[in-house]
This record gives C-alpha cells, structure tokens and sequence, in this order.
C-alpha cells in the first residue's frame, strides 16, 4: 500500500500527459485505447466513499476530492491520493467518477477548472437525476472539451464492488468500451444500455426509483396494518419471502405479455386485483390507516376496468399507463 499523499495545491494546469493519447477509440474500427490506471472520484459521501473503495481495491491509482476534506482520511490510509481542489482532482486521471446530490453541485464544483483542462477527459456522472439533467450536463461538459458518460446505480452502497452488481451506463460506446474495465470494478455486471445520454437516469428512475421504492414501501404500509391488529412484522417473513418468489413469477409473465402484446390471463384477471384491493384499502382505513399506496393502486386499477380491460390480465395496464391513460 502507497503512503497517504495530497497534491501540491500550487497546481493550477492539467498535465497533458495525463490524458488518453490520439483518435478516439470510434475513429480507429477494431482498436481499443489502453485502459487508464489513474482515476479520480469526486464525491465522499456514502456512496461516493463505496465508489473510490471498490477503485483501490481494484488497484488502480486513485485521487480523491469531496468539499469536507475530513471525508477522504480514511481513504488517504488506504493509499488514496487527496486533491485540495476539484480542479486538481480532475487533472490527476484521465477519467473522473462523479457522485454528488444534485447536478448543480456538479457544475458548482466544476466551474473553476481552468479552460481546457476538460479536454480529452472523460467526466462519468453516477450523480442521481432525470435524463434532462443528464442532456444539460453532457453539453455542459462538452462545450468544455470534454467527454461524458452518464451512469445510475441500482443498489445500496453496500452493492458497490461485487460481481452480481450491475449499473447502467449511456453515452458514446466507444466512451463506454475506452472505460469499461475501471466501471466494472464498481459492479461486475454493468453494462451500456444506449447511446442516449438520459438512457441510464430512465433505467434509474423506473426501477431502482419507481419500482423498489414502491414495492419496498409497500411492505411498511402492509406490515403497519398487520400491527395495529395485534400481528408483529416478524411474523411476515415466512409469506414475505413466498411473495417475493412469487412476483418473480409474474414479472416474467408480464416482460412475455408486454413483448407479444397479449394480455389474456387466467389466473387473475385486473377485476379480480381490483376488487381484491378494493378489500384491503378498506380494511386498512378502518383501521385509520391513511392506505396511500393501496389507495393508488385501487386508482390505477379503477381506470383499468375503465377502459375495458377487466378480463384481461394486469399487465394490460402496462400500454393504458404509457400512453398516459
């Protein structure tokens, strides 16, 4: 293990040399660039701190940067370097891994690097956002002379480094293919979804946003209801695990139904969903329970039967939602 160091705060330039060499990876057909051994993360919170670990333990030479400087100690002992400035931070690899709370810290950390110290860079943003954020941040990037590669993390960072573990990344592929060795030692799994650049925050929104969250939080209401009826949560593991197995079962259905846009179903029908849950809104509510979520999937159901889709199995919602009804 290298011996904790900080870089010389006088620094103020990029050194060239620094930087990947020659034509981008597109313009050479059947020639990878070499693979960069020197990566730079900004960012030590949680996750950015989970980030930097699995980028030592993968043995590439790492320099840190996060705004509370206290954040990098521990990463200093394991032979991180520790950069005063983002600027300084940037300039010491040829790729930088941003993990901030918000888009606007990027660009608020980023504005006083000197002209052309972007350039033949390469920023990858794991930083959570909307492809919106995502197309603002690539020209922002771009205007600068850099290259940029937009990512969304899917798991705690407790996920971060293992080989299961897969984030997502949009952008340039030949950005992609230059990088992908280094991004996957933070999941060994990940992988390039699409050359949009707002691809990887879709993907990031829809399920590690929308679909665990909901799913997750659903337990919470369920178990609160058991509560108040005497049933402690503990007594739900058994069923929680079959129900598990269970949507997993039926999410590979619905990719099936989705993908041949037949929504026939019998075993049970959106009526039958519906009025089922019809059943738990109103016996969670008279338990006082305000029965949020119950509440909207009731809604969204309701609209299913609505526009005639009763015999037809749930994943019959999936075209009603998406076209907005």
């Amino acid at each position: 293990m290298s011996a904790p160091s900080t870089i010389n705060p006088s620094s103020a330039a990029c050194d060239a040399s620094d930087a990947p060499a020659g034509q981008s990876v597109s313009a050479l057909p059947g020639r990878r660039e070499a693979e960069p051994d020197k990566v730079t993360v900004l960012g030590l919170g949680n996750m950015g701190s989970a980030l930097a670990g699995a980028i030592l333990e993968a043995g590439y030479e790492l320099t840190v940067w996060n705004r509370t400087p206290a954040k990098a100690a521990q990463l200093a002992r394991r032979g991180a370097r520790v950069a005063a400035t983002a600027e300084q931070a940037l300039c010491a690899s040829p790729i930088a891994i941003v993990c901030l709370a918000r888009y606007e810290h990027v660009r608020q950390a980023l504005e006083a690097v000197g002209p052309g110290n972007l350039e033949r860079r390469t920023l990858v943003n794991l930083t959570w956002g909307s492809p919106e954020d995502a197309e603002a941040m690539e020209r922002w990037v771009k205007v600068r002379g850099g290259d940029y590669l937009e990512g969304g993390i899917p798991v705690t960072p407790l996920g971060i480094g293992r080989r299961e573990t897969e984030l997502v990344y949009s952008g340039p592929v030949y950005l992609w293919e230059r990088h992908m060795t280094v991004l996957r030692a933070l999941g060994g799994a990940s992988s390039h979804i699409g050359t949009a650049i707002g691809d990887a925050n879709v993907v990031s929104l829809a399920i590690p946003g929308a679909f665990y969250n909901l799913a997750y939080h659903a337990f919470f209401e369920a178990a609160a209801y058991a509560a108040s009826r005497g049933i402690a949560p503990d007594a739900l593991r058994g069923l929680t695990r079959t129900a598990l197995g269970l949507l997993d079962e039926l999410l590979a259905d619905a990719f099936i139904a989705i993908a041949d846009t037949k929504f026939e179903n019998d075993q049970a029908t959106l009526w039958i969903t519906y009025d089922a849950m019809v059943k738990v809104r109103d016996a969670f509510e008279r338990q006082r329970q305000q029965a949020t979520l119950c509440r909207a999937l009731v809604d969204v159901l309701e609209r299913g039967v609505a526009a005639g889709r009763a015999d037809d199995g749930c994943a019959a919602l999936f075209p009603l939602l998406r076209d907005g009804g």
